[in-house]
């Protein structure tokens, strides 16, 4: 019996088992991967991958060889990480207003981010900046100007596909 895993998009090796028992885990998959064998009696066989990665995402297959049976079969894997709660900061005056900073990490896939006021509407940010980590999670920060003329609770919201964090702030003295 021989059965390996492969990661399609890749073609990198994630775990092969030969008939001899030998297990062969990818380099990439080192120390992540199991084989989940208590039902291959019945024709269950899984693949456990611990420690997800954002380049883990794509095709799975799986190839499955004795010497009464072959099979080949497809599995998709999506990653998702749910970054951190928003962060508000103040960062210090300007004219006409308060500069506010809204910084949020560890996200996957990239995210959104939003700005509203007590009414909530839509704000318009100065700048938005992304950046990706080296095991690929995305941070996100924006920054704005509190007018006077403005409402003075504030709330910024990051979005990732069906996640959502938010964090809201009331300033009490725009008098700049």
């Amino acid at each position: 019996m021989q059965v390996k895993w492969t990661h399609s998009p890749s073609g990198r090796e994630v775990y092969i088992l030969r008939g001899d028992r030998s297990k062969l885990p990818g380099s990439e998959y080192q120390n992540r991967t199991a084989l989940v064998m208590d039902s291959i009696a019945l024709g269950n066989l899984a693949l456990r991958i611990q420690d997800i990665r954002p380049s883990d995402e794509g095709q799975y297959v799986c190839e499955f060889q004795s010497n009464a049976y072959s099979n080949r079969t497809f599995l998709e894997l999506s990653v998702g990480g749910l970054g951190s709660t928003p962060q508000i900061h103040i960062v210090g005056l300007e004219p006409g207003g308060i500069r506010v900073r809204c910084v949020s990490v560890g996200w996957y896939p990239a995210p959104q981010l939003l700005w509203r006021n007590s009414q909530e509407e839509i704000l318009t940010p100065d700048e938005i900046l992304e950046t990706r980590s080296e095991g690929g999670l995305f941070n996100i920060s924006s920054s704005i100007v509190l007018q006077e003329n403005n409402h003075p609770a504030l709330s910024c919201a990051v979005t990732a596909v069906t996640h959502k964090k938010m964090s809201s702030v009331l300033i009490s003295a725009l008098n700049v």
